[in-house]
């Protein structure tokens, strides 16, 4: 059983002592191992973790999913707090500019580079598909046969000071093979759920799909078929169950709702989810 603690959102946990913000940081349980999806935008993650009673410094791997601040906002925090975990993300997340137009005003969204100057020899750079431990897969997008989400329109890269739309080609995702199907992580999923899905399908050869968690970068007034996709979900993998939280909008959360009912959850901060 993979089991996930959600240690960040930007949906409030019940609990009053704990932050909640816009961002992402969930940990993974599978086996012994114990893995780090995402930071969060703040060192608020750590903060929680440690309110909940959880040994930060016990968690094997962090996989980093992509560039964008809100999810490696509380790197440094984490790797102060652990000396053990290695770090996997894509190649590219340190050699850009990131930055949103959402709102009408440029903001940054760049993770910091000092961290990787001070912590270097932690971080595991990749260009493929690779298995980190028996079972465990971090997967890239190779499938674009479904949209991607509109909301991607605000987003922003700067290479050699040149400002292009972003291209969603550094984000990970993790996918692990349970007895019964496999269990899907996407943080933000600029891709395309359906997409990563397909990939991490294709990439472990593995067709079942018992569970979706993660974002899914459909917002609230975009245009995106949220209906369209819940409803293809249910008919590509049935029975798969969605958890889903952060960048996902209200409308999302509906359409996701009546069409998986009891199969779908909109989670929070502290959710425990056993997949």
């Amino acid at each position: 059983m993979v089991q996930v603690t959600v240690l960040i959102d930007n949906t409030a946990s019940d609990n009053p002592l704990l932050h909640h913000e816009h961002g992402l940081s969930l940990l993974v349980r599978t086996g012994e191992q114990q893995l780090l999806l995402d930071t969060g935008r703040s060192g608020r993650a750590i903060d929680n973790a440690l309110a909940m009673g959880i040994d930060v410094k016990s968690i094997d791997t962090l996989v980093l999913s992509h560039g964008h601040n809100d999810h490696t906002g509380g790197l440094k925090r984490f790797l102060e707090n652990n000396n053990k975990a290695l770090v996997y993300a894509s190649g590219k997340i340190f050699g850009r500019d990131y930055s949103s137009s959402r709102g009408g005003l440029m903001h940054p969204l760049s993770p910091d580079i000092e961290v990787l100057h001070q912590y270097r020899p932690r971080f595991r750079f990749m260009d493929n598909d690779c298995q980190i431990v028996p079972g465990v897969h971090l997967v890239f997008c190779s499938q674009a046969t479904s949209p991607r989400p509109y909301g991607n329109r605000h987003l922003h890269v700067t290479v050699n000071n040149k400002v292009m739309p972003y291209e969603p080609d550094d984000e990970l995702a993790i996918a692990i093979a349970e007895p019964d199907g496999l269990v899907v992580l996407s943080a933000c999923s600029h891709c395309g759920v359906l997409n990563i899905i397909a990939s991490c399908v294709k990439a472990t050869g593995i067709a079942g799909v018992k569970a979706f968690v993660g974002g899914t970068h459909l917002l609230d007034g975009e245009g995106d078929n949220a209906e369209g996709i819940a409803r293809e979900l249910g008919s590509r993998y049935p029975g798969i169950d969605v958890a889903t939280g952060h960048c996902t909008g209200i409308e999302a959360c509906e359409a996701f709702s009546r069409a998986l009912g009891e199969r779908f959850r909109h989670f929070a901060t502290a959710d425990n989810l056993a997949l």
